[in-house]
């Protein structure tokens, strides 16, 4: 997927945060949140 206009580049970072995010929480890395709620 390759982002093509501003509003398009916000949406695929958002989605790439977010499964880093998932990635780092459920793997439980250390020194960061895990999970918060």
């Amino acid at each position: 997927m390759t982002p093509k206009s501003g509003e398009d580049l916000a949406a695929w970072a958002l989605v790439l945060v977010r499964e880093l995010w998932e990635a780092t929480s459920t793997g439980g890395l250390a020194g960061l949140p895990n999970g918060g709620s």
